[in-house]
């Protein structure tokens, strides 16, 4: 049987792939060429060892589309992450001599979690990982924006204080008015006893807070004593509040893992303010990012001198991440905990 000839444009033989290398000076690209397979800082992987087109300059498939997350899932992290997780227990017992009263406790994500998606990154996406162990982290001053939101809907709750439609809020936005909700978080943030008193008149004026409202028929004092833990826990513009919040940390590091998540505008010419208009028959754009996995464990921790903050401001945060969610896309189901 005859020999099959290439067809037109072949050559017989394979594509040359493109040689990779890593947009590092030369020595340090030798040692990464060398040991970037061994690193087990995903962090530095995705930082500095990102592989591009030795002539293109342009990063790989391979690397926008973090194939390397293969490696950290299935890395050895057992002695790392036992290692933190120890010396993080270490630090509350230390917190805890010094005369605080120290609030721990796991949860498990329910939802893929997305942490630090719009973080400076060579990449387009990013995500928020421990610095020197290269694991995905939730940092405490996120935890406490999550507690310090579910409070403020609690109090507002509470108080009878509406939520405005969307039309409304941008109609307020438009002539510089506070929505009912802001002139809460108005009065919460206020240092100054003479000022607030301003700011809670003003809420009960609003003409968008119903007469049955139970602010209505408070006085100042009560609503002071009403609200004196959330600015306890969480301060005011005048100072700091006196409860921390730790940043979480991975719990047991058989549930932890990374997902490969994807992104897919379809008229990204359209909201960069380009001429084309939006339409089905055009190509989508796939953004890929990391998110940490469903069924993840993480230890979260918070501390004060008042036991009372310390037990209020954790039901805070167990209830915020359960209810509200942590970090970005939370209104399409991500970061949630259970």
């Amino acid at each position: 049987m005859p020999q099959q000839r290439p067809r037109q444009g072949q050559s017989g033989r394979s594509p040359q792939q493109p040689q990779e290398t890593y947009p590092l000076p030369q020595d340090t690209r030798a040692l990464a060429q060398s040991h970037a397979g061994q690193c087990l800082n995903y962090g530095l992987r995705i930082e500095r060892l990102l592989p591009c087109n030795a002539q293109t300059w342009e990063l790989t498939k391979q690397a926008k589309e973090r194939q390397g997350v293969r490696a950290f899932n299935q890395g050895d992290l057992q002695r790392i992450v036992s290692a933190h997780k120890a010396r993080w227990e270490a630090m509350l017992n230390d917190y805890r001599q010094r005369g605080y009263e120290t609030r721990a406790f796991t949860m498990r994500a329910a939802s893929r979690v997305i942490v630090g998606l719009g973080a400076e990154s060579v990449l387009e996406t990013s995500i928020r990982l421990h610095r020197i162990y290269g694991f995905p982290i939730i940092p405490g001053s996120a935890l406490k924006d999550l507690a310090r939101s579910y409070a403020l809907w609690q109090v507002a709750e509470q108080l009878g204080v509406p939520v405005l439609s969307s039309e409304d809020v941008a109609a307020r936005e438009k002539s510089g008015r506070r929505t009912p909700i802001q002139i809460l978080e108005a009065y919460l943030d206020e240092p100054d006893e003479k000022r607030r008193s301003h700011w809670l008149e003003n809420l009960k004026k609003d003409e968008a807070m119903p007469e049955s409202a139970k602010l209505r028929s408070l006085d100042f004092a009560t609503v002071e004593e009403k609200t004196k833990s959330f600015r306890s826990a969480f301060g005011t513009i005048g100072g700091a509040g006196q409860v921390i919040f730790f940043d979480a940390v991975p719990a047991n590091p058989a549930t932890l893992r990374l997902d490969l998540d994807v992104m897919n505008p379809h008229y990204s010419s359209y909201y960069q303010g380009g001429n084309t208009p939006p339409a089905d028959y055009l190509n989508p754009v796939p953004v890929f990012f990391l998110a940490i996995a469903p069924d993840s464990e993480f230890m979260f921790a918070v501390a004060s001198k008042n036991a009372t903050l310390a037990q209020q401001a954790q039901a805070w945060l167990q209830a915020g991440l359960r209810e509200m969610g942590i970090g970005a896309k939370t209104t399409a189901g991500y970061g949630l905990w259970r």
